[in-house]
């Protein structure tokens, strides 16, 4: 009884511990993709803002109009 409840616990810290590294590779492979975004379409890297939230960092790219753009190339607000 006592091996079975250490190994559900080694179970569940092995869970938790994969879940934070796959994020940290998702994160990433994201910020990858938003670079590349920022080099395709010739934007300026110093308007490049990043908003802190609790969970993650969302990064935005500006181009000259002052376009909000994610790394998925969808209009996020215009400022």
């Amino acid at each position: 009884m006592k091996s079975t409840n250490y190994l559900m616990l080694l179970l569940i810290v092995l869970n938790l511990w994969q879940r934070k590294i796959i994020s940290k590779i998702k994160i990433i492979f994201i910020n990858i993709i938003r670079i590349k975004l920022i080099v395709l379409d010739d934007l300026d890297p110093e308007m490049f803002e990043i908003v802190t939230s609790h969970y993650r960092t969302r990064h935005y790219a500006k181009d000259k109009n002052n376009v909000c753009y994610d790394g998925k190339r969808s209009l996020i607000r215009k400022i």
